[in-house]
């Protein structure tokens, strides 16, 4: 999960498109947060590895050896806006 805490792409869209009301301050529900989602625990109660990963060389070598893996991983990278 590429984890940015909002839903990014609906207000580059709302830009694109003129729909001012997808904007940061207009549209209530666009920020992830209060509280926050918590992906690897939501993942580890459906039985489903995961962790949280931020440095990248370790996200590198996590998705290197997800490869090989036959049961799922879900990887909860933070991201920038």
């Amino acid at each position: 999960i590429a984890n940015n805490a909002q839903y990014k792409i609906l207000k580059v869209c709302g830009d694109q498109l003129d729909l001012p009301r997808l904007r940061d301050a207009d549209c209530p529900g666009m920020n992830i947060v209060g509280p926050k989602v918590d992906y690897v625990g939501l993942a580890q109660a459906f039985g489903v590895e995961a962790v949280r990963v931020a440095d990248p060389d370790e996200l590198s070598d996590r998705v290197r050896a997800s490869w090989t893996r036959d049961q799922p991983l879900l990887i909860d990278v933070p991201i920038a806006e």
